[in-house]
């Protein structure tokens, strides 16, 4: 099954300094079509702080169930495996997301979407996987599954 990510993020700061060069990102929705993450797209466009970054929007199609490209740790390259899915027609998705801390004050955090699974279950599943792999294995505690409703949109 595939589905469509709606996502927004944006680097600010000085860009030869890497302790002054930051970035944020947020995952804001999924969607069964293009149609609907543009419509949501229209929506967020216009709300303060996404407005002022407009090119920071991506709509990406994802595969349910099968991971983002982050297997091999912080810095990696995107394995092309192809994963069988069922056509199921549950409009529910669990978001598998990792976050860490940058600095000491715990202010400034890195975000990364892991996988968009069809249970909670395969989620867990997904998080014993990425504790083995370095640099998650460091932050073992700092992985969360957030559950999703395709097509509708947060205000």
């Amino acid at each position: 099954m595939e589905i469509w990510i709606l996502s927004h993020e944006y680097d600010y700061g000085d860009i030869y300094d890497k302790y002054k060069w930051n970035d944020e990102s947020r995952f804001l929705g999924a969607y069964y079509t293009k149609k609907e993450a543009l419509k949501a797209l229209l929506k967020y466009q216009k709300i303060r702080g996404f407005s002022s970054h407009l090119d920071g929007f991506w709509i990406v199609k994802h595969k349910v169930d099968k991971n983002l490209g982050w297997e091999d740790g912080y810095v990696t390259y995107y394995k092309d495996n192809y994963v069988k899915i069922n056509s199921s027609k549950n409009k529910k998705l669990y978001i598998l997301s990792h976050f860490y801390y940058v600095d000491t004050e715990k202010i400034k955090e890195k975000h990364r979407i892991l996988s968009v699974c069809l249970s909670k279950l395969e989620a867990k599943n997904k998080v014993k996987e990425y504790k083995k792999i370095e640099g998650f294995s460091s932050h073992i505690s700092n992985f969360y599954i957030e559950e999703y409703i395709l097509d509708e949109i947060k205000n």
